[in-house]
């Protein structure tokens, strides 16, 4: 979507709903941690990835904690 909200939103659903498939949505999440231009969404995408336990995403859990946005 174009609007940081909703991308915000399903990336907060994803975190809640989808251990089941948490490997394949890991490949999603994971550049919206790290590069979206929205904090928003970068915070969403972040804690969904803490919620599903995907160890890999440790970079981008790392770098989440630098981020200087208030937002986030």
């Amino acid at each position: 979507s174009q609007v940081p909200e909703e991308r915000a939103q399903a990336a907060d659903e994803m975190g809640r709903r989808g251990h089941r498939v948490r490997r394949e949505i890991a490949g999603v999440l994971r550049p919206l941690a790290s590069s979206d231009p929205e904090a928003l969404v970068r915070a969403a995408a972040v804690r969904a990835l803490g919620r599903l336990g995907i160890r890999e995403a440790l970079p981008e859990l790392l770098k989440a904690l630098d981020d200087k946005s208030a937002e986030a």
